[in-house]
């Protein structure tokens, strides 16, 4: 393979680039129809009937982080929606890649993440990431000690942090559109 970081990242940010658009749209929509707890609200049954010519899409065995839960699942896609991250928004959590999806953060965690970083920039995403990984008990590999095995609780590893770090700055430039559109709308943009 011949493409080096600087390449993966400039292909990352194109697939970013080209779904934004839309995933602003779809958080608007998620905002303007969730519910108290953050999350959207059930929608009627008749309300997304799917064309006869089409067969739905499904994200599957997609691992689901909240702030106080971690399942995996299956998600069916809306017949308007173009990318998966335009789907998982739905949902109410955004993916960790742009393309390839197998780990989603919830927008209530991030929306907290958010929040505690104003209140206290200090906290980092290092922080974040290992609170989320000891409130999901996640574990690494168990070690014998005195041939017993033994769980250790990992604070976290690199490819979460890595995971969490990418939808976080997703959701931030999600922020930043959206703020910026509310600019336009109120004819405050200079």
């Amino acid at each position: 393979d011949c493409r080096d970081r600087r390449d993966r990242i400039e292909l990352q940010i194109n697939h970013w680039d080209a779904q934004m658009p839309r995933l602003v749209k779809a958080y608007l929509d998620f905002h303007s129809c969730s519910s108290d707890n953050g999350f959207s609200v059930e929608e009627h049954p008749e309300a997304f009937v799917m064309p006869e010519n089409r067969s739905p899409d499904i994200i599957t065995e997609i691992e689901l982080v909240d702030i106080f839960s971690r399942r995996k699942a299956s998600l069916m896609a809306r017949p308007h929606h173009t990318f998966p991250n335009e789907n998982l928004i739905y949902h109410g959590y955004l993916g960790c890649s742009p393309v390839y999806l197998t780990v989603a953060i919830s927008l209530r965690t991030l929306t907290i993440f958010r929040q505690v970083c104003h209140a206290c920039p200090c906290f980092s995403i290092h922080a974040q990431c290992k609170t989320l990984c000891h409130l999901h008990n996640v574990r690494q590999f168990h070690v014998v000690i005195c041939s017993v095995l033994t769980p250790l609780q990992m604070p976290y590893c690199p490819y979460l942090f890595q995971q969490l770090t990418q939808a976080f700055d997703m959701y931030l430039e999600i922020i930043h559109r959206v703020d910026q559109k509310i600019r336009v709308a109120l004819n405050r943009s200079a």
